[in-house]
């Protein structure tokens, strides 16, 4: 995944979160798999949870990159 994909979003969210006290969102990274993820360049992540197809959050963002071809056709994702 693209960084600034990944780090942009979080931060929007992580800030708009935090002035208003944290009771906008409920904000985690999550994981497709149990293996950190990397991104370009080698920043390396760790979710802090696994993704749950029977507990879709109201938001999920897919930060972009090339890795993400294959989720467009993953049906659990697309609903």
């Amino acid at each position: 995944m693209e960084v600034l994909d990944f780090a942009g979003p979080f931060e929007v969210f992580s800030v708009a979160n935090e002035l208003k006290q944290g009771t906008l969102f409920e904000i985690s990274v999550v994981g497709y798999r149990n293996e950190i993820i990397r991104c370009r360049n080698g920043l390396k992540i760790i979710a802090d949870q696994l993704f749950n197809p029977n507990e879709l959050p109201d938001i999920l963002i897919i930060p972009g990159g090339k890795g993400t071809r294959a989720l467009l056709n993953d049906l659990v994702l697309r609903g």
